[in-house]
């Protein structure tokens, strides 16, 4: 017996924290080809006074490993901006560039290699973009619990 008459537990829990690393791909869109990925597709709407169409705002979901939704992605045609909303115990990975884009006007036929891209590639989530019709967006992501 410990002091006071209380018991005493020599068993201590262990707290650990780990880490799960995986790559994300942001949109709605299944990409072609044999390995899985996802584009964003811009949202349009006829004008009423013009009738032509033009960009609106699109807010899509963020896939890691294919299917498990970690997060959002939105649109701004306005602005510019592309804006990454990654949900709790979801960051990017601490490397030199984990978020790369890239914007198309045709979607390519099979999955692009990230380490190509130019329209941005860095560690902001919010970044201005020029504008395209398709945006390929390619994250190093990580889940700490």
């Amino acid at each position: 017996m410990a002091l006071n008459d209380y018991p005493y537990n020599d068993s201590t829990a262990i707290l650990t924290v780990t880490r799960q690393e995986e790559t994300a791909w942001a949109g709605c869109l299944d990409g072609e080809g044999d390995d899985w990925w996802y584009y964003l597709e811009v949202d349009h709407k006829e004008d009423r006074d013009t009738g032509l169409l033009r960009a609106v705002a699109s807010r899509e979901t963020i896939w890691a490993a294919e299917y498990t939704d970690i997060g959002t992605v939105s649109y701004d045609p306005g602005t510019g901006t592309i804006q990454i909303a990654l949900r709790d115990g979801w960051e990017l990975q601490d490397t030199g560039e984990p978020l790369k884009i890239q914007g198309y006007r045709d979607i390519p036929l099979k999955r692009p290699s990230p380490g190509s891209f130019n329209t941005y590639r860095g560690k902001e989530t919010s970044v201005n973009v020029e504008p395209f019709l398709y945006y390929a967006i390619h994250l190093e992501v990580q889940f700490s619990r």
